[in-house]
């Protein structure tokens, strides 16, 4: 905005002239424009400068997570402190802006701290500030995650017996782990494999024992337990914890479903729509395929036998009746899973579990404004 003052030049204090200035608050080139009023006329317009503050004192400080000032948990997704910074001007204090006024590096913030090599971060300041001098390597310090129950989520599935196949490694499955809703790698933790015995408790078993066989009865099933340490030295156990889950082996004659084929169907009103399509965008909230979510970018197919399951399909084939589905570090860039599992009940004729895998990509704001646009007439 303009500021504009009336100056008068006479004892009579008539206004004689006005002054305007031309964003006259930030850094940068200024022009001020004098106007004759009254009995002067006339336009004058000259220029100075708003040089950047280079010598004021900031303080900076980081947005605290933990107790301990300057320490915060490990993430797999880097660990970037927000950084706050204030000064003084002319008595009042002052909130920069990042990406305004400066502009934040990390380093090292890939990994837990160690004595030889910590995190830290570095402010080059901008715009107002430009030129004042860069606060660097401002030392912070990245904790072990803990691996705790309320963190955790360690995904397994059940799975049919077979007969042909007695070897307990057979039936040791690979769990999807996950601690605050990162998916961890394989590499990162340790499992460990316990079979439950007639007295209701579990001993460990390894792979190449014979696993006990289920009976044919419901309720005879052979039940393991995955129990899941860290390995990385990211992450730390926590004492008096168990990061454990169980599932069931059990006796069956129904069909497996692991041939079945898992396919998406794009809703996204662009060139992919009511095409197959294997990615979809990213939203900052949990990406499923659910009928009762008005918000999913495609619909879940699932074909076995060469029958193909739809959620309110009209001709016995609707998901819901036959299949759980569960999903896998659906959130954030990158490969999610989804887990189909057969229902129980005598009336569903399928068995075991299937995997299958869809991209979270970033946002194309050309195919997401006409989604939303789209969005809006179906809510209406």
């Amino acid at each position: 905005k303009s500021k504009k003052a009336l100056a008068p030049l006479n004892d009579d204090n008539d206004e004689n002239y006005v002054i305007s200035y031309s964003a006259n608050v930030n850094a940068g080139t200024v022009k001020v424009t004098v106007v004759g009023c009254g009995a002067y006329t006339g336009t004058v317009t000259k220029s100075f400068k708003i040089q950047p503050n280079k010598t004021v004192k900031m303080n900076l400080a980081l947005k605290q997570e933990l107790d301990e000032k300057d320490h915060f948990t490990f993430r797999k997704a880097r660990v970037k402190p927000v950084v706050t910074i204030t000064c003084t001007l002319d008595g009042e204090d002052v909130v920069l802006r990042e990406g305004v006024d400066f502009k934040v590096s990390y380093a090292n913030n890939k990994k837990v701290s160690t004595a030889k090599s910590g995190a830290s971060y570095t402010v080059t300041y901008l715009g107002n500030y430009k030129g004042h001098a860069a606060d660097k390597k401002v030392p912070f310090t990245i904790d072990q995650a803990e691996f705790n129950e309320s963190d955790m989520k360690v995904t397994v599935y059940d799975m049919p017996y077979n007969v042909k196949n007695k070897k307990a490694s057979k039936y040791f499955q690979q769990p999807y782990v996950e601690l605050n809703g990162e998916l961890l790698a394989k590499n990162e933790y340790t499992v460990t494999y316990e079979v439950e015995g007639d007295n209701g408790e579990f001993k460990p078993i390894t792979k190449n024992e014979v696993l006990p066989q289920p009976g044919t009865d419901d309720g005879n099933d052979t039940v393991i337990k995955v129990v899941v340490t860290p390995k990385s030295a990211n992450y730390k156990a926590v004492e008096n914890e168990v990061i454990s889950e169980t599932y069931h082996v059990y006796y069956t004659t129904k069909t497996d479903i692991s041939k079945a084929k898992i396919t998406l169907v794009s809703r996204i009103p662009d060139k992919t729509l009511g095409k197959k399509t294997s990615k979809v965008y990213y939203t900052g909230s949990e990406i499923d395929f659910d009928p009762d979510n008005n918000e999913r970018q495609a619909d879940l197919v699932i074909t076995l036998n060469r029958v193909e399951y739809k959620y309110g399909d009209k001709n016995g084939h609707d998901i819901a009746d036959f299949f759980d589905v569960q999903y896998v570090n659906n959130v954030n860039k990158g490969k999610a899973t989804i887990i189909i599992t057969a229902k129980e009940g005598a009336d569903v004729p399928f068995t075991g579990s299937k995997t299958g895998s869809f991209t979270i990509a970033s946002v194309n704001l050309t195919a997401w404004a006409l989604w939303m646009k789209w969005l809006e007439d179906v809510i209406e």
